[in-house]
């Protein structure tokens, strides 16, 4: 009876032990959400320092929009904007991440506004109102890529 009563304290000393470690694991591992989150700030920095390679980075190379954008023509449109403009200046709010599965959408605010010598001017939204974008995410090769942006409000929609 003795060596019964031994063990249990072992036993909950063990349990808790686990319990705790799969807590910490919860709340240290970073939800898909998050990680979406993360790639579109990420993205957004890149994007202020003009590096096209990392603004690139989270798109997939089959990205397709409505808008007629493949991957290398959002490539090419993208470097020549970094090359023609001095200076960018982007804001982004309200992200809310779905996720179903292998796919995810992303909705959020956008203003971006170009500077250049002695102008500027908007690329999306404007002065008064941001607009809403909408990134499309697939997960390939265990990463978030992004297939398709989609801008409601160019629309009529919102």
């Amino acid at each position: 009876m003795p060596d019964k009563l031994m063990l249990m304290p072992k036993r909950i000393i063990t349990g808790v032990v686990v319990l705790l470690c799969i807590a910490v694991a919860y709340l240290l591992w970073p939800s898909d959400a998050k990680r979406i989150k993360k790639i579109i700030h990420h993205t957004r920095e890149a994007a202020l320092r003009k590096d096209l390679q990392e603004t690139m980075k989270p798109v997939s190379f089959n990205y397709k929009d409505r808008y007629g954008f493949s991957y290398l023509y959002l490539k090419r449109y993208l470097k020549r904007l970094f090359q023609d403009v001095e200076h960018f200046e982007i804001e982004v709010s309200r992200i809310k991440v779905k996720v179903k599965d292998k796919e995810a959408e992303a909705h959020f605010l956008a203003r971006v506004k170009a500077l250049e010598t002695g102008q500027s001017y908007y690329i999306i939204g404007d002065e008064d109102v941001a607009e809403s974008v909408i990134l499309r995410f697939q997960r390939e090769h265990l990463k978030w890529k992004v297939i398709e942006t989609y801008l409601p409000m160019r629309e009529g929609l919102l």
